[in-house]
């Protein structure tokens, strides 16, 4: 019965470069990198190579949920099987493509979804001095000013003689 469905005789995809004719892509995070690895079909880089100039892409959208829109493609030949692509983030879920620009759109051949766990956002080293403003800064700006004078500012009244 599985054999009439087409089940049973079902060939399994393989992830060794070395065998067959096959797809694949897999893709290893490595200290704040992340390194990808692939081949193509003979016939998929052959279209490649003749339609699109031998120029493939991979993209890394972030696709954790938390309506970000971070994305960064990079720009590989047909001819190479991996590439070493920084991450913005170690934490979060993305989805990884490889594949090629069809005019506007993004053509995926082959991709993976990569779960680094939950999202952390770390504040900026950068601070916004002005936005810790003490709510009495005029007063206490005045008083530094005014600190080593007996009077000072508009209170300093001169007589007429």
């Amino acid at each position: 019965m599985l054999s009439i469905l087409g089940i049973a005789n079902k060939k399994k995809r393989s992830t060794d470069p070395k065998i067959g004719d096959n797809s694949f892509f897999a893709t290893k995070q490595t200290s704040g990198a992340l390194r990808c690895q692939w081949q193509l079909r003979s016939e998929t880089r052959a279209m490649i190579d003749r339609e699109f100039g031998s120029t493939l892409f991979i993209r890394i959208r972030d696709i954790s949920g938390d309506q970000s829109i971070a994305s960064k493609t990079i720009e590989v030949r047909s001819n190479q099987t991996e590439a070493s692509i920084n991450l913005p983030a170690e934490t979060g879920k993305i989805l990884v493509d490889l594949g090629y620009r069809f005019g506007a759109d993004f053509i995926s051949l082959e991709y993976q979804i990569l779960n680094f766990g939950k999202k952390v956002i770390q504040m900026p080293r950068y601070t916004d001095w002005f936005t810790q403003e003490s709510p009495n800064i005029h007063q206490e700006m005045y008083d530094l000013a005014s600190a080593s004078r007996s009077l000072g500012g508009s209170e300093m009244v001169q007589k007429e003689a």
